[in-house]
Order: structure tokens, then C-alpha cells, then sequence
């Protein structure tokens, strides 16, 4: 609903389709950890526990490119910059996607709140988090620095919600396995920090009593 909600403000709008893009995928995310915990089936286990980490690197990728455009356009993606992360990004889907490369065919039931994935390649998921959080936050920060009033507000805003979002999610869903082994709470908790954002962006940026003036 908040998805649709943002979209259909202003349908032409890069901001707000990447945006309403992002938070459909947070939403397909969070129905998918709360399914991973009810399937009683390995094979589905597997396809369930690939269909989470294929959504999660949308929710990157359109990030990434929400923040090319908020509050408004400075710069834009050369086709250099366009290819490498459509390469990247295609990349990191085959190998969630491939069998018995980043989740095995079949999960044990028994132990799955268990790190099930191929430590290396998760490693590399990782890396491509971490990279696409840190150039969307280079993003942020550049408009952060030419932005004044209430722009600089909505940038400033935007990094604080992101930022609980990301660094949250991303310790409990992917540092802390890598750790400990196992998923904290079943990846449960994430969700929560991601409901925030979305919540908080929401409010203070597309609700009609705080909207800024139309991006340009």
C-alpha cells in the first residue's frame, strides 16, 4: 500500500518510482522471511531462502538509483557506470539463483535458522551489499553538502533512515551470520528497521502535510 500510495503521487517522478520500487521489494522481503519460517519443505525452503536474497539486491539496486535522483538530479549514471552495474548486478542474481551455489538445492528442516549458505559466495553478496550502501550513501552525502533549507532537511532525513535501515538489517542478516553461523531470530528482527525507514521517508517526505515543494 505505501508502495502504491508513493507511486501514484506523482507516476512520472524517477523519486518516487524508485522509491515505491525499493519499498515493494522491502515488502516481498519481509513476506518472504515470515513463509521462510512456515515451509515445511526443503526443496521450497531453498527456493524461498533464494527468492529473499534475489529481492534483497533489488531493494540495493533501486536504492542506489532513488538516490541519483532525490531531491533532484545533479548527476547521472554514464553507460560505463550503467553496464558495470547492470553486469554486477546480473552477477550476484546467477549466483543466488544457480543450484547448490549460494543455497543448496535442499535445506534441513532441523537446522534451518542455521547459515545455510556457501560461506564464499555469501562473502561476496556481502560485498556487493556494502558496495551499493556505500555509493548510495556518497549519493546522499554529495546532496547532502550542496543542499540547503528544507532540501537539506529531507537529505538529512532520508541518510537517517537509511542509515538505521541498512546498518541493521545488514548486521542481523548478514555480518552476524557469517559470525556466529546461524540467523539472529531467524532474520525476524530486520524487517523492523525496515519498516522504519519506509515509515519515516514516508512521512516526513511524501506525506501531503510535510511535502516539499516538486522535485525539478
Amino acid at each position: 500500500a505505501l508502495a502504491w500510495r508513493t507511486w501514484v503521487s506523482n507516476r512520472r517522478n524517477p523519486v518516487n518510482i524508485y522509491f515505491a520500487l525499493a519499498i515493494l521489494m522491502a515488502a516481498l522481503w519481509t513476506v518472504g522471511l515470515l513463509l521462510y519460517n512456515v515451509i515445511n519443505d526443503g526443496y521450497w525452503l531453498s527456493i524461498m531462502s533464494k527468492f529473499i536474497y534475489v529481492v534483497v539486491s533489488f531493494i540495493l539496486l533501486f536504492f542506489y538509483l532513488f538516490t541519483y535522483y532525490f531531491p533532484y538530479t545533479t548527476t547521472k549514471l554514464s553507460m560505463k557506470q550503467s553496464i558495470l552495474l547492470a553486469v554486477f548486478f546480473i552477477f550476484i542474481i546467477a549466483v543466488i539463483t544457480l543450484p547448490n551455489v549460494f543455497v543448496p538445492e535442499y535445506l534441513d528442516l532441523a537446522t534451518k535458522d542455521k547459515f545455510p549458505l556457501n560461506p564464499f559466495w555469501h562473502f561476496v553478496f556481502a560485498f556487493y551489499f556494502i558496495i551499493m550502501t556505500l555509493f548510495s550513501f556518497r549519493n546522499l552525502f554529495f546532496k547532502y553538502k550542496q543542499s540547503d533549507g528544507v532540501w537539506r532537511t529531507r537529505v538529512r532525513q532520508v541518510i537517517i533512515s537509511t542509515a538505521v535501515a541498512l546498518v541493521g538489517g545488514g548486521l542481523l542478516n548478514i555480518v552476524f551470520p557469517l559470525i556466529t553461523g546461524r540467523f539472529f531470530f531467524n532474520g525476524n528482527i530486520a524487517p523492523i528497521f525496515t519498516v522504519f525507514m519506509a515509515a519515516y521517508i514516508w512521512y516526513h517526505i511524501f506525506w501531503v502535510p510535510n511535502r516539499a515543494p516538486k522535485y525539478s
